[in-house]
Parts: structure tokens; sequence; C-alpha cells
């Protein structure tokens, strides 16, 4: 899978929760700190702020206190010099009084009109607008008392005049003058002075509309403060009917209803701060880019071996286990990664022991625990000859004659494996030299006629299989021997689940139907054939097929005989056209069907789920004495509230023999060890308990325990059943089962199987006389209780 389907199915990546989680950290950190600093610095600039606005209203109010108390001294001291020495307008006197108060325009007293003919002139005002502004109804409201009072003028002459009116001597005194200079020494910096009256009338403003439109402010909160507070400077903060907030501060000039104001916006005072802030957002920002470049690029140091690892378990997942997995940081993902890979390698050669595809299939939850009913097509397949080539192997290489052995089984299993999984069938088991395989279990191609023809179609492309890989060996001077096989195949309803125990655990088939198809396999040998097939398997797939009908056989448990069919090849395909094509082409001898006997003996092998408790023993080794193992060994293993229903009692003389200490142990700890060749192996499951004597060991057998022997020709052992028990010693060369009335000599392999109601011996391998009548491979004999068949 690639990274980018990978990346679909991961909802939150790594590289995004490291950019999350370092962008929450900067921005929560780096945004405390400006908020800190933005908090502090505002602080700070407020009270700098405040101060610098008092201070200048301070000095504002002095200055202005201080020119309206010099004005009016001024035209008192003329009004005094007026008084005492009667002097007339025009006067040298009244040319140096307005030359040294140009700001002056004309002064009213006792109905004495004194005008400024210069500033009059220059400012293009005449007299008769200065008499008329003092005679105007503005002076008649305005009230006489102790205190001087300033009139705006500017609305009556259009420019900045003030007009200030107070009494001397219970007489109206009227100075009409201009505010310029002082104006000017307000000026218009970052703070706004400005003055008014207690009324709220503008005096003067560096709004010069204000004051020629005669504005009122009272709606200002600071003017409000001014009207209610008692104090004579004070300063504050207010909001104006914009919205706009304000530091302000006020100087109320003595005994004069007039009061200097001084504000300065919030905008203007923060604004450095704000300024400071958006730089520090900024930088914020820039950083935090550069933290989630260089995180998203670290980040990738571990997402890119995270995916990897990501996509081996879905390669994993999917039943891949041959993939190189090699880390790529020395870090822990690194680590990891490698015993991934070696997990991997682990994996892959454990799922060569085990059918692969059924695993995979179970942990996705495809095959459900328990068995169900499946119309299956069952394959039986052995390798004709097999003890004469192994035979023919020890001769020729002696000690290496297993490990040849092995490596020529597992180039044929290899090449019979691929035919079964390329057709959609399932290898269930092998069985030595014998493959058993089904289609239509856990996989279906469809339809019970697609899985029966995909078997027979597996049969066919076994055959050109074995030609090919005999001329290989062929022609490589191989040492190997040719493989011929003979396969059987039947079509039913059989039992398909997984069975075994916690531990261990198959995938596989019981039923008639499975027992049918390896009796099948079984007759390919008597019939010169080497694929058979069923009658209920040729009904689904004859119309498709070149067959040829064998003798009908007669089968256990079954009223009517069974058709049997050798399959040749599919209609139309290149190859055998006849039987006999085949013959010739696999160099099968020619076979008289007319005197093959149907009638034999039903010839079966059961195979059973491993997880069936399994004895392999095999008699090999030289002789050693056994009597210090078996002293060592005095303890007896018993198994709790049950009764055993056999016994298998190793003697003292076969205690002799230099594997059997070996072999109890390796049984007791349920290991499969091999020696000489010979195979003793336990199952998971076992229900059997050694128990140790001096003089012998006695494996109790409980009830469905199954108990097989392997031997070669070289050491034989003695078998007798009697009373109930099962003795086994080493008497002769080959394997006796004595009973009451019968006696079976065996050369081979047998497997018994023991009850509560007797046994039962099945021919493995080789064959078997049983009171005079021969048995071969596939044969069950049955014993009661007594021994009696």
């Amino acid at each position: 899978m690639s990274k980018e389907q990978i990346k679909t199915r991961v909802l939150f990546p790594i590289g995004t929760k490291l950019v999350i989680i370092i962008s929450v950290l900067l921005l929560f950190s780096l945004g405390a700190v400006i908020a800190l600093v933005s908090f502090l610095s505002t602080q700070d600039v407020r009270r700098t702020a405040e101060y610098n606005n008092y201070t200048i209203n301070q000095r504002a109010g002095s200055h202005a206190e201080d020119f309206f108390n010099s004005l009016k001294a001024a035209v008192n001291l003329y009004l005094n010099v007026l008084d005492n020495f009667s002097l007339k307008s025009g006067t040298k006197m009244e040319n140096d009084f307005f030359n040294s108060n140009q700001n002056i325009a004309a002064i009213e007293y006792k109905n004495t009109f004194i005008p400024n003919e210069n500033f009059l002139l220059s400012n293009n005002i005449s007299d008769e607008s200065v008499k008329e502004y003092f005679n105007s109804q503005v002076f008649l409201d305005a009230p006489l008392t102790d205190k001087t009072v300033f009139l705006n003028a500017a609305p009556f002459f259009r420019q900045a005049l003030l007009c200030a009116v107070f009494t001397r001597e219970n007489k109206t005194v009227k100075a009409l003058f201009s505010p310029l200079e002082l104006s000017r020494s307000f000026g218009t910096g970052t703070n706004t002075s400005f003055i008014i009256m207690d009324s709220g009338d503008v005096l003067l403003h560096p709004d010069n509309d204000l004051v020629l439109n005669g504005a009122n402010l009272l709606s200002l909160p600071i003017v409000t403060v001014i009207q209610q507070s008692g104090n004579s400077n004070m300063q504050t903060t207010f909001t104006d009917d914009k919205s706009q907030h304000f530091f302000g501060a006020y100087y109320r000039l003595a005994e004069t209803g007039v009061a200097v104001v001084t504000t300065i916006s919030y905008d203007i005072v923060f604004e450095a701060v704000r300024s400071i802030t958006l730089q520090n957002i900024f930088l914020t920002g820039v950083v935090l880019f550069i933290a989630i470049i260089v995180i998203w690029f670290f980040s990738k140091t571990i997402s890119n071996p995270l995916y990897l690892l990501s996509a081996s378990a879905l390669e994993i997942e999917s039943g891949d286990f041959e993939f190189k997995l090699q880390p790529q940081t020395r870090d822990e993902i690194g680590l990891l990664t490698k015993s991934f890979g070696k997990m991997t390698s682990a994996l892959n050669i454990f799922g060569r022991f085990t059918n692969k595809s059924i695993a995979v299939s179970a942990m996705r939850g495809e095959i459900k625990p328990g068995g169900l009913s499946k119309h299956a097509t069952i394959f039986f397949s052995d390798i004709r000859g097999f003890t004469e080539k192994s035979e023919k192997f020890t001769k020729t290489f002696g000690d290496s004659a297993s490990n040849h052995i092995i490596k020529w089984l597992n180039e044929y299993f290899t090449y019979m494996v691929y035919c079964v999984e390329k057709t959609g069938g399932i290898v269930d088991k092998f069985i030595g030299d014998a493959v058993m395989a089904h289609w239509g279990t856990a996989y279906t191609a469809g339809s019970p006629r697609a899985d029966a023809l995909n078997a027979v179609k597996a049969a066919l492309m076994m055959r050109n299989a074995l030609v090919k890989l005999n001329e290989k060996w062929k022609s490589s001077n191989s040492e190997n021997p040719e493989i011929h096989i003979g396969c059987g195949l039947n079509t039913g309803i059989v039992t398909a689940g997984q069975i075994g125990s916690e531990q261990r655990m198959e995938y596989t088939v019981i039923g008639d139907p499975v027992n049918l198809a390896s009796r099948t396999e079984a007759l390919n040998k008597p019939f010169g054939t080497d694929i058979l097939i069923t009658e209920d398997t040729w009904n689904l797939t004859g119309d498709e097929l070149i067959v040829e009908e064998m003798p009908s056989v007669t089968v256990k448990g079954k009223e009517n005989t069974v058709r049997l069919f050798a399959v040749v090849n599919i209609k139309d395909a290149r190859g055998p056209k006849t039987l006999e094509d085949v013959r010739n082409l696999l160099g099968i001898p020619n076979v008289d069907i007319s005197k093959v006997d149907t009638n034999a003996k039903e010839k079966n092998i059961r195979f059973k789920a491993i997880d069936i408790a399994i004895v392999i023993i095999c008699l090999a080794g030289s002789a050693l004495s056994g009597t210090v193992f078996w002293r060592e060994y005095t303890r007896t293993l018993t198994k709790l509230n049950e009764e055993p229903v056999g016994t298998v009692v190793f003697t003292k003389r076969i205690a002799q023999r230099n594997f059997i200490n070996r072999v109890a142990w390796d049984i007791i700890k349920k290991e499969s060890p091999v020696y000489n060749g010979d195979t003793i192996r336990t199952i998971e499951n076992s229900e059997a308990v050694i128990a140790f004597t001096d003089n012998a060991v006695r494996l109790n057998l409980y009830e469905n325990t199954i108990l097989q022997i392997f031997y070669t020709k070289t050491i034989g052992a003695n078998v007798k059943f009697i009373n109930g028990q099962l003795t086994v010693n080493s008497a002769s060369r080959n394997v006796t089962i004595t009973g009451a009335d019968s006696e079976v000599k065996l050369e081979g392999c047998a497997q018994i199987n023991i009850n509560k109601t007797g046994f039962s011996l099945s021919v493995l391998e080789g064959s078997a006389v049983l009171n005079g009548e021969t048995a071969e491979t596939g044969d069950i004999i049955t014993f009661d209780s007594n021994g009696k068949r």
C-alpha cells in the first residue's frame, strides 16, 4: 500500500499532531508574553500619558490665567489713568496703551467707547460694528458679578475675538481683544487644550470652526465633571459621543467661570503600544511559520518510518510476509523497525509450517469458529513406491540420506502446492509423502461444479508438472528418483472448520466424502491410473472432461457400489486423448481391468485433526543399558479422576534400548524428536500419561488416544493386545499383534486406535498378514476388547 493510501486511512497524522501541539505551545507562550508585555506597557504608558496631560493642562491653565489677569490689569490701569487725568480719546497715552496692548481691539467704560484704530483697521472691523456688539443682547443677559466674564465674540465678527466683561466702581467694563497670543501658546500637538465657560461655551479651541460657530461642549462628559466638581483642577477619563476614549484634565481659572481643558485620545496614547504589539504578533507569526516548517520536516523522520511500518503491517495483514524491512533511523523507531523486520522474517518462516491463507482469513474474521457444512471436493495424492525410494536414498547417501529425502520431497511439494493454490484450493496437510487438499471450503469459485472442475484441473496440472520435474532431474543427471503419484478426488457434503485446541488449531474437513476420496486414491495402483474421480465429481464435471470408467467398487457403509472414472484430459485441450496415452506418457504398465478385485476389503486412511493426541514411536538405535535411567525416574505420573482404557507397557527388555529414555522424556515434554530416521512425536491434547517403574515404562492410553508405530525393516517389535493391555516388545523384526483368535504380522507402518470397546489397526505403509490373509496399505483391522476381530 502506498503512502498516499495509508494517509487516507490516518485521520490525524503525526506531522499534523506535532504541528498542532507545537503551534499551540508557541501561541500560548508567545501570546502570554505579548499579552503581559502589552499590559505592562499599557499601564506604564497610561501613567505617563495621564501625567503629561495633567502637566500640560496645568501649564496651559496657568498661562491662560496670567494672560487674562494681565489683560484685566492693563485695562484697569488705563482706566485709572483716564479717571485721574480726564484725558480724551486720541491722546498720546491712549496710543501708548494700545501700542503696548495690541491685542485689545476696543474698550467701553461709562458709555465711553475707546477703539484701537490700528487693530480695527488691520482686521477690517468698523467702530460701528464694535459699538453694535457692545450694545447687543448678549451683554444685557450677562449678569453683573465680581467675577470676570469672558464671552466669545467670534460668531459676531467671524474671527477669533473674546470679550472680557467685569465691573469697576460698579460700572461695567467691556474689553474686546484677540486671544491669538494665547492660542499660539496652546499649540496643536498630541494633547488638545481649549478654554470653555462653565456653561460649556467654547472660548478658545484649536478647531477654529468651533470658535467661529460659537459651539457649546456641554455634552462632553468632562464639562459635566467641571460643573459638578468643586475642585479647581482635576484629571479624569471619559468617552465622547463617538465612543472615543480620552484622558482629560481641567484647570479652573480663579474668579472667572472659565476652565482650561486638556485632552488626549487613547488612540494616540496607545498607538506605540499597539504598534509594538502588532510587531510582536508579526514576529510570533514568523517564528511560528519557521517552527512549523522545521517541525514538519522533523516529523518526516518519524512519520516516514511509521508509514513504512504501517505498510508492512498491512502487507502482513494481507498475508504477504516475504519482504525486507530496513531501519532508516538509529532511534527508537529504528530499533522498532529492526525488531519488526525480524518478526516479519519469523512470520515468513512460520507461515511455511501452517496454512498461511487460512491463518490470514481467520485473522480477518472471514473464517468463523465452529464447523460448517460445505459442498466440497476432496483430493488425496500419494507417491508410488515411496518406501523403496527412501531405501535407495539410504543406500546412496548413508547418514545424509534424511537431508536428501527432505530436499527431494520439498521440491516435489513445491510444484504440487503451486498447482493447488493456483486453482483456488487449500492444502490441508502433508501426511508423509501424501497430500490432502480441498476446494469449495474456505474459498469457493462460486459453485460446487466450478470447485470440482478446479480440483480436477489441479490434478492435471500436477501430472504435467511431474513430467517436467522428472525430465529436469533426468537431464541434470540428478540422483533424485522419478516420482509417480496417484490422485483421488471425491465431491460431497463435508464438515469444515477449525478443529483443535487453544494451543493448536487447524482448518480441515471431516466426513464420509473424505474417507471415500482416500479410498479412491488407493485404487490408482491396481487400476493403472494416476487420477481417479468418483461418480459425484464426474456428475459435476464430466461434460468437460475426457474420462474412462473403471470398475465399480464396494465401500463399507454404502449400499450401492461406487462408480469411478479415470481422468484422461480436459476436452479440446492438448495432451492425452485416451487412458492408454496417459499410461504411455507416465510410464504406467497396462493393467487388465477385468482381473482387478473390486470387492477387496475397504481401504481407508482416516485423517483426523492434529488436535487428537498422536504418539509416533520409532524403534531405532543401538542397545544400551537403560536400568540407570529408569531408577533415576521412579516417580509416577497419573491423570486425575480417570481410569485408562488401555496400557502400553514397555518391558525391561525394550527399555534397554538406547532411544527409550529420550523418547519417554520427550513424550512428557510433548516434543517431536527424530532418532535414526524414526519419528517419535506427540501432539497437543495428548491423552497419554507415562509411568516409570524399575523394570518397565508404562504408557496409559485414555479414550480416543491414537498410537502410531513407524519402524524400519532392520528393527521390529512385537505388539500384543491381551485383556485390555497392549504390550510392545522387541521379540522379532516384525510387529505382531496377538489376540484371542487372531495374529497380525506387519511389515511397515501401522496406526493403532484404542478405545473402551477395543482397538483397530490401520496399515499406513507396507503390508500385513492377518491369519494367512494379506492386508495392504489402507486396510483397517478391528478388534474387540477380547482381541477378537
